[in-house]
């Protein structure tokens, strides 16, 4: 499964509320490493038991005029500690903001804290992931919590238990969340998961440990969310994910938000039209090995928004984007990648309506060092590194 990877700016941890803040690039989407977690003072996956708003009292008086009423304390109960003294208080940066990470009472998350003015705090756009919602819902679609909690007993060195037999886990609400067996401590054949609402979320099977055959995810409205099929434990031939038919006119996906207009020409009973439709909202293709050879993705009025050619032994990829509106393209983005560090090294940009394109020079760390704009046969630097 594919996850989209919004770039956007990574905003100060002490932030306006009324301002923008999108985490991308790095703390959500890589692997967190032995070297990372000296960048922490506490890390433990807890039960959150307390939360409330909180006036810190080492805010500067400038720092007051834009961060207060922006962190909260909340106490925890340790499920498995890993870093740290066992302390119960802790404080959250960024509440009630743009960049509040969601962590409320009622909650399990793995906390990555730093010691900061006197208080270990949990700062946005960093490591700490949400284990269970308060309604004791797990993100089995993605693993993010799962694959985090196991890096994190494998780095510290946790005692291994090798699971045999069929588990079987439940909500609070006292229904049925998971079904799956073990086979001398590997995911052996069918793994069922269900919604707390009863509906079942997810069907795979497994060998040995490793993904195998037809994958299927359902919305808690029953309808499906998307199909694949794994060999060996990786993705091949085709993934399918489609937008929930919900009736409900309002964003769905990246595109939709960058244009959120684009369907305002539209009467009131069209968009209900449109939004109770099974609309396909994204494709990947595989090749026999896993290597991801092409993506597309839609709108949800069913137009193309952009798509990319992957090449893996030139280490390159190709994207073409369209304007959603008028089905034209808009532009064009060629990449070329390390071959050993599969770091960027080149970035061209084709903009079609102004006929220019612009540059971007990486150097062998990825590192970007020049951005250039070439028009009518002229090339001309925009930004340049200072050596």
């Amino acid at each position: 499964m594919k996850t989209i990877y919004y770039l956007a700016t990574l905003l100060l941890a002490l932030s306006q509320p009324i301002l923008g803040c999108v985490c991308g690039g790095g703390a959500g989407f890589q692997e967190f490493t032995p070297a990372m977690r000296e960048e922490y003072d506490h890390i433990a996956l807890v039960k959150i038991l307390t939360f409330e708003p909180f006036a810190h009292p080492k805010l500067t008086e400038e720092e007051k005029k834009f961060a207060a009423g922006t962190f909260a304390r909340f106490t925890v109960q340790y499920i498995e500690h890993f870093k740290g003294d066992k302390r119960t208080e802790f404080l959250l940066s960024s509440y009630n903001t743009s960049c509040d990470i969601g962590l409320r009472a009622g909650q399990e998350w793995i906390i990555m804290a730093k010691e900061s003015r006197g208080y270990a705090t949990v700062f946005p756009c960093e490591y700490s992931k949400q284990f269970r919602d308060e309604n004791g819902v797990r993100d089995w679609l993605y693993g993010t919590g799962f694959k985090l909690l196991t890096n994190l007993e494998k780095m510290y060195k946790k005692p291994v238990v090798k699971k045999n037999g069929k588990e079987e886990g439940h909500y609070p609400n006292g229904q049925l969340e998971y079904s799956l067996t073990y086979v001398k401590g590997q995911l052996h054949g069918e793994r069922q998961i269900w919604h707390p609402n009863g509906k079942l979320w997810g069907q795979q099977y497994f060998n040995h440990g490793k993904q195998e055959g037809k994958s299927t995810w359902w919305f808690a409205s029953g309808y499906v969310y998307s199909e694949s099929r794994y060999l060996d434990g990786h993705e091949i031939d085709t993934t399918r994910n489609w937008f929930e038919p919900d009736g409900l006119f309002q964003p769905r996906s990246y595109f939709e938000i960058e244009d959120p207009f684009s369907d305002v020409h539209l009467p009131v009973d069209s968009l209900i039209k449109l939004h109770s439709t099974r609309q396909l909202y994204s494709y990947f293709v595989y090749d026999s090995t896993g290597q991801m050879r092409e993506d597309k993705y839609y709108d949800r009025s069913g137009r193309l928004a952009w798509e990319t050619q992957y090449f893996p032994e030139q280490k390159m990829y190709c994207t073409i984007y369209y304007d959603t509106r008028t089905g034209k393209l808009s532009y064009i983005a060629m990449n070329v990648l390390d071959p050993k560090s599969s770091s960027p090294l080149f970035n061209l940009d084709f903009d079609q309506k102004n006929n220019s394109h612009r540059k971007f020079y990486f150097d062998r760390n990825g590192s970007q060092v020049k951005v250039t704009r070439v028009e009518n046969g002229q090339e001309t630097i925009l930004e340049q590194k200072k050596k």
